[in-house]
């Protein structure tokens, strides 16, 4: 039972925190709570990243990365705390002003309905060796790549076993935290638990597009997340379809990047083609992006740092400035760590 309940809070609670400090209310307007629990996802993601690649690369035991990781939150949260203190912050004030508008309605019941079907039904893929197999024995092991988790045996050389991607990437080791600090098994967290969740950021990071788009128009930004819902749910023709990524495969990084980071760097560069001058906020939180892409794959992290690039590029033209990409080229480090430790490894 304490074990649930640490779960339920590092998934629900530490993200809405988190994701205080980076969503303004002017940007968030009536859907400030789902921005900033989606933020905050990114970065409870974003600060895993470079302890969890440290740790992977040393071979160290899972306890150690988790002792690490803990203290960094702690220090982000205690941070984002006294913003959201500072600023008065209320999420229930928040949460009814989500759910006042009749044109929440439908698309929260097509939403909420999906998250209950993917808690109560399973998809099997193959990509489970990856995610959950590895994760499950870093668990039962307290190590981090030291075994195969498909087989068990001990791992010799990385390229050889074909594990690069994943230390390149260690998603898994993030999916073996939440196991070990709740002792709930990890494939549980990846089938049941986890994409309910996914689900709910998805059509949050879609729906930020939407705020871009229209603004405070809840009428169109509703009609918008319907059509997203129901694109995504008739993409079942093929199982390599963004939609059935979205839909089916939530746990795997391939979906949380086309799912949550694209459409966010999306939704963020229309953010900086609003706005009149860049913050650091912005500069935080594309750097939580890219790093979050990088924790997820490292094919991800290069799309999504190539994506943001791109729109930096065209908003730095638009304004004629360039200090747009030249003060976000911190946010690229990370992700470029990732490619080269992939290409290192391969």
């Amino acid at each position: 039972m304490a074990g649930a309940l640490i779960l339920l809070l590092m998934i629900t609670v530490v993200p809405y925190i988190l994701g205080s400090g980076l969503i303004r209310n002017k940007d968030g307007g009536a859907y400030a709570l789902l921005f900033r629990y989606a933020a905050g996802w990114v970065v409870l993601y974003g600060l895993f990243y470079l302890p969890a690649l440290v740790c992977t690369l040393m071979h160290t035991s899972l306890d150690l990365l988790i002792a690490i990781y803990l203290v960094i939150l702690l220090a982000a949260a205690v941070y984002s705390l006294r913003i959201l203190i500072r600023e008065r912050i209320n999420p229930l004030k928040e949460a009814k002003e989500l759910f006042v508008n009749p044109n929440v309605i439908l698309p929260s019941v097509l939403i909420l309905g999906h998250s209950l079907v993917t808690f109560f039904m399973m998809h099997l893929d193959d990509d489970d060796y990856s995610y959950i197999g590895t994760a499950a024995t870093s668990v039962y092991t307290n190590t981090l790549m030291v075994y195969n988790g498909g087989t068990g045996a001990v791992l010799k050389n990385l390229e050889t076993d074909g594990m690069n991607r994943l230390v390149a990437a260690p998603q898994f080791a993030f999916y073996a935290f939440l196991s070990k600090i709740s002792g709930i098994r990890a494939v549980t967290i990846c089938h049941s638990i986890l994409p309910p969740v996914f689900t709910v950021l998805f059509f949050t990071a879609f729906l930020m597009i939407a705020r871009e788009l229209f603004g405070d128009d809840r009428r169109k930004c509703g009609i918008f997340m319907v059509f997203c819902f129901v694109i995504s749910a008739f993409s079942g023709f093929s199982t390599f379809t963004s939609g059935s990524f979205v839909m089916l495969r939530s746990w795997q990084g391939k979906a949380q990047i086309v799912g949550l980071i694209l459409p966010l760097i999306i939704a963020f560069g229309l953010r900086l083609i609003r706005v009149e001058k860049l913050q650091s906020a912005d500069v935080i939180m594309l750097t939580a992006l890219l790093s979050a892409a990088s924790l997820q794959t490292a094919m991800g992290a290069v799309l999504a740092a190539m994506a943001a690039g791109l729109f930096l590029l065209l908003v730095s033209f638009m304004k004629k400035s360039g200090s747009y990409f030249v003060k976000c080229l911190p946010a690229f480090v990370i992700p470029a760590i990732c490619a080269l430790v992939y290409l290192k490894i391969r």
